[in-house]
């Protein structure tokens, strides 16, 4: 045997023909879109899909088709749901038949060509002759032997079948005849016996008609009539009778005509068609007319299954499939045996019993699917592809009692998602139900009870028991709360050997995840697997690869593990290794995780200075990539995309009420802008300072261009308010005199009345006041050289003038400076006063 032949396919792979399988089968759940074809290919386009429905007809699809040739995934449909559960999609490769090259026309180079040409030519030849032979579909579970051998068996049944067929139709066939003979004789007689009352009953009837005239005659004809029409009741009885046997048996002989005719056509059609398919199943299966294979020649001559490409079907050990019988042995049986191998589970409803882990087999090719708990399955597709897969949906506006949010998850008997907010320390809690298509808050349950929900940490809903699980994080870390799914109110509490921080549930394997931190370590998480009693069945150490002590949510879906860090999002295999990290923006913390309609959904958090926080609801779906993902739409930090710096290529688009946001000296992030959700641009942030370069701050309206006045412009364009306080007075204050009034009511120190202007005195007293306190009064306050100067003058109502001046820092002693009628000139001396006075 010589070397063997190598195809150069896509990706400067190299392999050996024998061992590429051409195609793979699916069985479909309503949720999953995305096809992975396992084996090679020269294109991805070469990859023929076919949907096969649940009463197996076929249909290749050749649009809505979506192809990723980096993952070797085909979707289906593009656009649309997913395809329901008990249909199938059948991936096949179905490489062209031709030769592209075109050589230089020169040795070696067009023997070279001569050579891909013929084997072209030999392939075309091979495919016209085998679109000639019987063929088995790819999902079958039989081998050619099999197919051929019951082919064969129903060939000879069918054409037996024909033959007792015939026989019965020939021994009828002679009854009906006979029967047919009698029929036309007893018929002749019908007749006959018929004519004769016919003609006795016209005969009366027309004799009883003439008679008119004598009476000898009537009752002569009505003797004879009634004569007559005895004898005809008794003959016509006898015909009745006759008549209704020969009915009944024509019917019968019609029957039996009818369905021994049609027998016989489908007797015939199946002996036909049996002939012509045992003829191509003797040339397929019994080459040369060898006659049926005996078992020692099928050892000698025929491979077993489980060594063709190493897969192996659970139903060789012992797998039934009906949904009824208990398959847990067999597939136990297939798991102890397959290491290495590739497992096939056909098509069928798998009764499993307990958790099963394939941790040892190469791959499975599971189709079929499970009523009671699915086993853990290597699952190297990870659930999302990237950041890029998650994006903005809503932001959810709680009460004035919580300022966070923390649990998150989906009720599949009452559609809604469930979200709880909490207050920083743990007293508060409200639970909102949300809306599942518009995020919508349709629902509000309240609570004060630090000890049974605390800070809520995650949440999980299990459909089987209708109950929501809860993890408190504050206090009880062992405990896990327990609510009626329905009334959202408290049942009970379970309590576990084991930290439960977080907890998420696998409705499909029937296994509930908890995530824990492993304290002095910031990589390490320990990651337990539950039972639906709370069994601990499983206990693994998962490196993070990712320095934070955070952590966020806990989810699992088929088997597969995603929980959050303060800057990832990882995803594990149930047997405890990592399948992908996702690096996610750190302003946006991921709390906890739910999963709904084929897309996961995600509780997001963004600190704020004054402690209420921002709560946001993310989408993340895998068959999707958003311009505006979790991480570009904000850009706190470029790290996780390892950018030096460059120029972007097209507009930066920010989500609405999305920040750009940039970082203090001390790590604290600060907004810098965004499109507010009235619609309009908002620059910077109310806990900094922002400033603006730029020769001139302009502003542009559309149609004009303005200049923006600032501090620049003081003592030209605009004045500081104290200068404009020195130097100018309010309209509206000034009367003709051109001071300002003012009015008091009530005392004051008299020291501080130094504005310029006229003030009403309507009080009695006041620190530092004239001599003689009046209860009314005008002062007049002049201020010169910016208050080194100030003179004040009193006006009292009963006609007395005071006067005092501020000079050199220093207020001066008060003056009477004229008296009113019959008042007294006191005349002021340091130790009191003396009076002179006129009568």
């Amino acid at each position: 045997m010589g070397s063997p032949i190598y195809i150069q396919l896509k990706g400067d792979v190299k392999l050996t023909p024998e061992v590429l399988k051409p195609s793979v089968v699916y069985q479909c759940d309503g949720r999953n879109k995305k096809f992975i074809f396992p084996y090679d290919f020269v294109q991805i386009e070469d990859i023929k899909l076919t949907i096969v429905d649940a009463d197996g007809t076929e249909a290749v699809q050749v649009g809505n088709i979506d192809y990723d040739e980096s993952t070797k995934s085909v979707i289906y449909p593009a656009n649309g749901d997913a395809l329901a559960v008990g249909q199938k999609v059948i991936l096949e490769r179905k490489t062209p038949i031709s030769q592209d090259m075109d050589l230089p026309d020169e040795y070696p180079f067009e023997n070279i060509e001569h050579a891909t040409d013929k084997i072209i030519l030999i392939l075309q030849e091979m495919k016209a002759e085998l679109d000639r032979s019987l063929k088995i579909r790819v999902d079958s579970d039989k081998n050619a032997n099999e197919v051929a051998r019951d082919i064969v068996e129903r060939s000879v049944k069918a054409a037996n079948d024909a033959i007792n067929a015939m026989s019965v139709i020939s021994e009828k066939s002679d009854k009906i005849n006979a029967n047919a003979d009698t029929i036309n004789r007893l018929g002749e007689e019908i007749k006959t016996i018929a004519s004769t009352v016919d003609d006795k009953l016209a005969t009366a009837n027309t004799a009883l008609d003439t008679s008119s005239t004598n009476v000898a005659t009537a009752e002569r004809l009505v003797r004879d009539a009634k004569a007559y029409a005895g004898q005809t009741t008794v003959d016509k009885r006898d015909i009745n009778d006759l008549v209704s046997q020969a009915r009944n048996l024509k019917t019968d002989i019609d029957n039996k005509q009818t369905s021994i005719a049609s027998n016989a056509i489908k007797a015939t059609d199946a002996a036909k068609r049996a002939e012509v398919a045992a003829s191509k199943a003797e040339q397929i299966a019994l080459p040369n007319g060898g006659g049926l294979v005996t078992k020692t020649e099928a050892d000698a001559k025929y491979q077993t299954k489980d060594s063709l490409y190493g897969i192996v079907s659970v139903k060789d050990f012992g797998a039934v499939g009906d949904g009824v019988a208990d398959d847990t042995a067999a597939f136990k049986r297939a798991n102890d045996n397959l290491k290495n191998k590739i497992l096939l589970i056909p098509n069928g409803i798998y009764k499993i019993n307990e958790h099963l882990s394939f941790n040892t087999v190469d791959s499975v090719m599971d189709m079929g699917t499970y009523s009671n708990i699915k086993p853990f399955y290597p699952t190297e597709t990870p659930m999302l592809k990237g950041a890029n897969n998650i994006a903005f949906v809503k932001n959810i506006q709680y009460g004035d009692e919580v300022n966070q949010c923390q649990g998150f998850t989906y009720n599949d008997k009452k559609n809604v998602f469930v979200l709880a907010c909490i207050s920083g320390d743990g007293n508060n809690q409200i639970l909102y139900e949300l809306n599942s298509s518009t995020f919508e808050i349709v629902g509000t349950y309240k609570f004060n009870d630090p000890d049974k929900m605390g800070h809520c940490n995650t949440m999980c809903y299990n459909k089987n028991t209708n109950k929501i699980y809860l993890a408190n994080g504050l206090k009880n870390g062992n405990n896990l709360t327990v609510l009626n799914a329905d009334t959202m109110q408290y049942e009970r509490t379970i309590t576990l050997n084991e930290r439960v921080f977080n907890i998420g549930y696998d409705p499909i394997t029937r296994t509930y995840v908890s995530i824990v931190p492993i304290s002095g370590q910031q990589r390490l998480r320990e990651i337990n697997l539950y039972n639906d009693d709370f069994v601990k069945m499983k206990t693994y150490q998962v490196d993070y690869q990712y320095d934070d002590f955070n952590n966020n949510g806990a989810f699992m879906l088929n088997g597969c593990i995603m929980s959050a860090t303060l800057g990832s999002l990882v995803e594990c295999t149930p047997f405890g290794t990592v399948k992908q990290i996702i690096e996610i923006n750190r302003t946006t913390e991921i709390e906890d995780i739910a999963y709904y309609n084929g897309k996961f959904y995600f509780a997001v958090l963004t600190e704020k200075p004054d402690k209420r926080h921002q709560v946001d609801i993310y989408v993340g779906d895998p068959n999707k990539d958003y311009q505006n993902s979790i991480n570009t739409a904000r850009l706190a930090t470029l790290d996780y995309l390892k950018l030096t710096g460059g120029t972007l290529s097209g507009a930066l688009k920010m989500a609405n009420n999305t920040l750009i946001e940039g970082y203090k000296p001390d790590g604290h992030g600060v907004g810098m802008a965004k499109v507010s959700t009235a619609g309009n641009v908002e620059l910077g942030d109310n806990s900094v300072n922002t400033f603006i370069k730029g020769k001139e701050f302009k502003h542009y309206d559309g149609t004009d261009s303005f200049t923006v006045l600032t501090t620049k412009h003081y003592g030209t364009a605009i004045y500081k308010k104290k200068d404009v306080d020195d130097n100018f007075v309010k309209k509206t204050e000034v009367d003709q005199l051109g001071f300002p009034y003012t009015k008091v009511e009530a005392a004051k120190d008299w020291n501080t009345f130094i504005e310029q202007g006229a003030i009403e005195i309507n009080f009695d007293g006041g620190a530092n006041n004239p001599p003689r306190s009046h209860k009314q009064g005008m002062l007049i306050v002049m201020n010169f050289g910016k208050g080194a100067m100030i003179d004040q003058t009193f006006h009292a109502f009963n006609g007395e003038t005071y006067h005092r001046m501020f000079m050199a820092n220093t207020w001066k002693s008060w003056g009477r400076v004229q008296t009113s009628l019959n008042s007294r000139l006191k005349l002021w001396s340091a130790n009191g006063g003396n009076e002179v006075y006129v009568e």
